[in-house]
């Protein structure tokens, strides 16, 4: 009776080590599987050079305001913003839908025009400083937003943001969010002489 019991529990334990092994042996074939369907398609993705190309529609990433790729000469591309042009590093470009044209054209025309005329105001009364202090952290920001938005398509490389030191939460929630945006190349305190962390002075691309 104990043999046969014996014999029984053998088979069990046999037959979960079989099962173990099966399980295992899918497990690794499934993360084989899953890596190799990564590499290809990490080797089947274009590059961005591969996918803009002259007369593209393209926009920073991050902002909204669409450019047509005039030129790309190796990894940067000379880029019409409305009557601005600028020239951008391929990868902070990710294409976009062209601006569709209105149905009437007279309108179509009218309208352009005035996309001109703001530009070339933002452009010709662009200040290169935004005072924030005294605002919420939330308005900051916004009024922070704007203002970048306003400077690239100015074509600044460089601007001035007044928050104040004081308890310097203005100051990080601001810093925070410049960070997260392509077009900065850099930002860092103004000099002493001029305001020291009072004033974050941010780099353009």
């Amino acid at each position: 009776m104990e043999e046969k019991i014996r014999r029984q529990m053998e088979k069990i334990k046999a037959r979960k080590e079989r099962k173990a092994n099966g399980e295992s042996k899918k497990g690794q074939n499934a993360a084989a599987l899953n890596a190799a369907q990564q590499a290809n398609a990490a080797a089947a993705a274009p590059s961005p050079s591969s996918i803009l190309k002259e007369g593209s529609w393209v926009r920073l990433k991050g902002n909204t305001t669409p450019g047509k790729i005039i030129k790309i000469n190796g990894n940067e591309a000379q880029v019409a913003f409305g009557d601005i042009m600028s020239n951008v590093k391929l990868k902070k470009l990710e294409s976009c839908d062209a601006p569709q044209p209105k149905k009437n054209s007279i309108s179509a025309t009218f309208v352009s025009s005035q996309t001109r005329d703001d530009i070339r105001e933002k452009t010709l009364n662009f200040s290169q400083d935004i005072d924030v202090r005294g605002m919420r952290g939330e308005e900051a920001v916004q009024a922070v937003t704007y203002f970048i938005d306003d400077a690239l398509v100015a074509g600044a490389s460089r601007v001035r943001i007044l928050h104040g030191t004081g308890s310097g939460i203005l100051r990080t929630l601001i810093r925070q969010y410049v960070a997260t945006i392509p077009a900065v190349s850099d930002y860092h305190d103004e000099h002493t002489q001029f305001g020291g962390a009072g004033i974050t002075i941010v780099e353009l691309m």
